[in-house]
């Protein structure tokens, strides 16, 4: 069966409000009578964590067999996510790579990245990707800052990697701890 977005749409929703699901259950540290690190709360607000794990718990099962009936389960959703994030990727070097500012920008469009981005700062933006690729990061950061990015951005989780959030008022593509 060829995938569509049709069919990857709401296998992106499922892994969202799984992950969403997991990630609560497990900063709660949660097990099935484990409250020790709410001894502080008031019995009824224990009683309502319990209920939300064991809600979360139940609706991870359901989740589960919802997949499994249609021949899918979490593994082969995020196969497919991680693919086509990697093809993502792939597509936004090549344009920096081929300096093709209209591919760069279509590729962009309707993200944060778009407001503000300008054929001048593409350039700008090739111009750091090649002294990242030559190893002179401190020349890529100090043109990325000067386009309004903090740390060097590319080739480190560009578009949809953490941080990114587009052009200018000091946003930044990276976290200043991946310097």
């Amino acid at each position: 069966m060829k995938l569509t977005k049709k069919h990857i749409l709401p296998a992106f929703a499922v892994i969202g409000l799984l992950t969403l699901g997991g990630l609560s259950a497990q900063a709660f540290n949660l097990g099935t009578n484990n409250l020790a690190a709410f001894t502080n709360f008031s019995q009824a607000e224990q009683t309502a964590i319990q209920k939300s794990f064991d809600i979360r718990q139940a609706a991870e099962v359901e989740a589960d067999k919802v997949l499994a009936a249609a021949g899918l389960d979490k593994t082969k959703l995020h196969q497919a996510i991680m693919t086509y994030h990697q093809g993502e990727k792939s597509k936004f070097e090549a344009s920096i790579t081929a300096g093709d500012y209209k591919t760069f920008s279509d590729l962009v469009k309707g993200s944060p990245m778009a407001k503000g981005l300008t054929e001048e700062n593409f350039n700008k933006l090739v111009e750091a990707h090649k002294l990242r690729q030559a190893g002179d990061m401190a020349g890529a950061r100090k043109i990325m800052e000067s386009v309004g990015f903090k740390g060097l951005g590319l080739g480190m989780g560009m578009m949809g990697g953490r941080g990114h959030r587009g052009f200018g008022g000091g946003a930044g593509m990276m976290d200043d701890d991946a310097k």
